[in-house]
């Protein structure tokens, strides 16, 4: 502690002084015991102001009457004080006033040693029995003359009085923050001594004895009773300055006195508890210790001021000082009183309300920080409930603000079962296919239940991107293409590909994806989604015992599966083929004048068709293989086996699954037949055609007839007849 900060010169030690005429110091705290307030430490001049001053005269005659009573003539030094000039021996309190002031003045005017030789050569020799009387004269005079420095209430000097009171308070300021050997540092390297013995006085004592045959010394007070009682009058004196009572009242917990200088909400608790511990203590002593002496009673209000805790909250909220009422209502001022009191349900709940209710992200932090605290000691487990979703809470913050790294450490410390939903849920947040990869990575370092997670972050995405989606009317076109959504929907598929425990959500997943896109026309869509599937899927999948968790039936998944890749090769087909047919060799135009033409033109124009004849007969080849493809693939998707095209082979429980497979069976049915007409119309083939009717035909086989509306079932029946009666 730098003393320089209070007013005094670096490297100043304790005033003292020489005794006039000798070597030895002294120490002027010898008087400040007398004083209503402690002395106040000098800047230059090395003074005391409650000690009188002396002339050269009338110290010279308290020496010579020091010196016939140390001889043994008492007579002579009773005598001494009547050759004292009267001004000098009224009481030692001069009638001149000024000499008791504080104003500054030369050291040869501020002679004050007599009394202090007197004390002195009283230690280095004892006075005769009849000397006695002498001794109660010169005390008698000291008491006169701080009697009259009260009655003439003299004050200190204005710079003594602010650098008193910078010190009183920077003192109990230490006190208050628990650094009492700071208290030590500060107050020895300042010269204030006294101070610190005085504060001493409130420890335990405690006499060790011996230990390991070494004589230790005794620590605290033998008589703290005492000291506390003569404490806490002097915390009761009102003409002393706030924070000198309040230094008294801190160990003698003079409730008043510390209130006097409490001005903030925790302060005020401070000096309440403060009060309530050391009553509590202060009555186990008494009752339980064992004592020669009698304890000193301490004054009634001493063991009537203090309050229980819960009543001490209640006395802080109804203050009435508008700051410590205010302050009492904070949030964090809430949540230190129920750890206080310990009400461990009543904070829970206040924690969880005030998660949800939208604080700051920085108080949002400290609650969690504070519910994993609690958590980890163990008091949190009756409210684990409440504590883990403030946790949970702090999480949504981070992922929020792309903290992405830091979730993995706090959902760690959540229950499983919220650990699973949370973590799938900042999952399903990341836009990043790859970074959601190697998020699920550390989950599954962690020992998350990671598998549960991938699956139900990928139900969750799916369920957010597609939640306000509308589905087009069947009029509607292919549609060519995919947006944003549709890329993050595919991409989703490679969470569940991280193992082939995982392979049966994967292909439920993306069974669920191709039918959205499929309801949606987007069939290129539909062929990404699809295409995300190893081709081993199917038989992973039939290894596996388990079902999936959305109550579909493992060969349902399959055979939907498999009528999706006959629908997607279908249109394929038929795209390939129809982009071939638009590419048919055009027939050259011969130029006029036939044989009028010269020879060269003549042969130019029999390698131009001979070219043309090739390229006809090639294109035929290959559109007649096409033609066969596309047919074959279209009655694959017409006469599916087991039933038909997406036709359950077990009973299904998902309602919206069985309405989207009937929706895109009276779709796609209808469509197909159309395409396959198509393809007959242009390549003249009717057997094919008979065909057809006869699979529209076989109802039972592959319930065809039934995905059709009675006038589009009428309407391809017409078209067949009018193809059939045109070839």
């Amino acid at each position: 502690m730098d003393p320089s900060r209070y007013g005094y010169s670096s490297g100043s030690a304790p005033r003292k002084g020489l005794l006039r005429g000798q070597g030895t110091p002294r120490d002027t705290s010898l008087f400040s015991t007398h004083m209503d307030s402690p002395s106040t430490p000098q800047r230059t001049i090395d003074r005391n102001p409650f000690v009188s001053r002396f002339s050269q005269k009338a110290t010279q005659s308290l020496l010579e009457n020091l010196n016939s009573a140390m001889e043994g003539d008492v007579s002579a030094a009773r005598s001494g004080r009547a050759e004292l000039p009267f001004h000098e021996t009224s009481s030692f309190g001069f009638q001149d006033s000024s000499i008791l002031s504080t104003k500054r003045k030369t050291p040869e005017a501020e002679d004050e040693d007599g009394v202090v030789q007197f004390y002195e050569a009283l230690r280095e020799k004892p006075l005769p029995e009849e000397s006695f009387d002498l001794i109660e004269l010169y005390q008698s005079l000291c008491n006169e003359l701080f009697t009259e420095h009260k009655e003439q209430q003299m004050r200190l000097h204005e710079l003594d009085e602010a650098e008193e009171r910078r010190v009183q308070k920077h003192v109990f300021d230490l006190i208050r923050s628990g650094n009492l050997d700071e208290v030590r540092s500060f107050c020895g390297s300042i010269g204030r001594a006294w101070q610190l013995v005085a504060l001493e006085g409130w420890r335990l004592y405690h006499n060790p004895r011996f230990s390991d045959g070494v004589l230790l010394p005794a620590e605290g007070s033998i008589k703290r009773d005492l000291w506390k009682r003569t404490a806490w009058q002097a915390a009761e004196d009102k003409r002393r300055s706030p924070y000198s009572r309040a230094l008294s009242g801190c160990f003698a917990v003079h409730l008043d006195s510390l209130l006097l200088v409490s001005n903030s909400w925790e302060d005020q608790l401070w000096s309440h508890l403060r009060s309530f511990v050391d009553v509590g203590i202060e009555r186990e002593l008494r009752s339980q210790c064992t004592h020669k002496r009698r304890y000193e009673d301490m004054p009634p209000g001493y063991w009537d001021r203090a309050m229980a805790p819960e009543k001490v909250f209640s006395t802080l909220e109804a203050s009435l000082v508008e700051e410590v009422r205010h302050e009492a209502r904070l949030h964090f001022r809430q949540i230190q009183k129920f750890l206080i009191l310990g009400k461990i349900r009543e904070l829970g709940s206040l924690m969880r309300h005030l998660s949800e209710s939208g604080v700051s992200p920085f108080m949002l932090r400290f609650l969690a920080h504070l519910a994993l605290f609690l958590l980890n000691i163990g008091v949190g487990r009756v409210v684990e409930d409440d504590l883990s979703n403030v946790v949970a809470r702090y999480i949504l913050l981070l992922t929020e603000h792309q903290y992405n790294h830091l979730v993995s450490f706090y959902a760690a410390r959540l229950p499983d079962a919220l650990q699973t939903q949370v973590y799938a849920q900042f999952l399903a947040g990341l836009d990043n296919a790859m970074e959601r990869i190697e998020r699920l990575s550390e989950a599954q370092e962690l020992n998350f239940n990671w598998s549960e997670i991938a699956i139900l972050s990928v139900q969750q995405l799916r369920e957010r991107l597609t939640a306000n989606e509308e589905l087009p009317n069947s009029a509607v076109a292919d549609v060519v293409g995919m947006t944003a959504i549709d890329e993050a929907l595919v991409e989703a598929i490679e969470l569940l590909l991280t193992s082939d425990s995982l392979r049966l959500e994967a292909l439920c997943h993306c069974n669920a994806l191709v039918r959205r896109f499929l309801l949606l026309r987007k069939i290129t869509a539909a062929r990404r989604a699809f295409g995300k599937l190893p081709p081993d899927t199917v038989r992973i999948v039939e290894m596996s015992p388990l079902s999936s968790n959305q109550g579909i039936s493992v060969k349902n998944l399959i055979k939907e599966h498999l009528c999706f890749r006959a629908l997607l090769q279908a249109y394929d087909a038929f795209d390939t083929w129809f982009s071939h047919l638009k590419q048919a060799p055009n027939e050259p135009q011969l130029p006029e004048g036939g044989n009028a033409l010269r020879l060269t033109d003549r042969v130019a124009v029999q390698i131009r068709l001979e070219q043309f004849e090739r390229a006809q007969s090639t294109w035929q080849q290959m559109n007649s293989e096409l033609t066969t493809t596309v047919r074959d693939a279209l009655f694959r998707v017409l006469t599916f086996p087991d039933g038909g095209w997406l036709i359950d082979e077990e009973e299904e429980c998902n309602a919206d699954r069985v309405a989207e497979v009937k929706q895109l069976r009276r779709i796609y049915l209808a469509a197909i037949c159309a395409l396959l007409l198509t393809v007959l119309q242009k390549s003249a083939r009717q057997h094919d055609a008979l065909r057809l009717i006869d699979a529209l035909q076989a109802d039972e086989d592959y319930h065809l007839r039934e995905a059709f509306h009675p006038d589009d079932l009428r309407q391809l029946h017409a078209s067949l007849q009018s193809f059939l009666e045109n070839h």
